[in-house]
């Protein structure tokens, strides 16, 4: 027989109760853990494109440094030739395993009143393929 009150009524059990448990006391339902799992695959798919981001800014300072070392090679060879190139010139190079195309253009004097023996040399690098100047400098020297 159940445990009675003073007034004689039925006295309601005390402690935890038999049977099954509610759902949500222990563990994660089938949805938050599927909210967990795309906002960490929306956060790694962010990571990877952030990567592909470094790896196109590392290839394109590589391509620009390597250019800036072409132009000077290519300045120096021109100090050294015996005479000043007589007209534009374009060939092409390969410095570190990128291949290049190096353009030569004479131009006047800066002074050509003052110094009419000397030429302007401009010397653009670009890619071989085609595409902005990559490195660019400015050679003044006898003709």
């Amino acid at each position: 027989m159940p445990p009675t009150s003073a007034t004689g009524s039925p006295q309601a059990p005390t402690g935890p109760r038999p049977g099954p448990r509610r759902a949500g006391t222990a563990g994660f339902t089938l949805v938050e853990v599927l909210v967990a799992l795309s906002l960490v695959a929306v956060a790694g798919l962010a990571l990877v494109e952030f990567q592909g981001i470094q790896l196109r800014s590392a290839s394109a300072l590589t391509a620009t440094t390597l250019a800036r070392i072409e132009a000077d090679n290519q300045a120096i060879r021109l100090l050294l030739a015996p005479a000043a190139p007589a007209g534009p010139t374009a060939s092409p190079s390969v410095n570190g395993g990128i291949p290049f195309r190096v353009e030569t253009v004479p131009g006047p004097s800066p002074s050509p009143e003052a110094f009419p023996g000397l030429v302007t040399l401009d010397i653009r690098v670009s890619p071989a393929e085609g595409g902005p100047v990559l490195a660019r400098r400015e050679v003044i020297r006898p003709r």
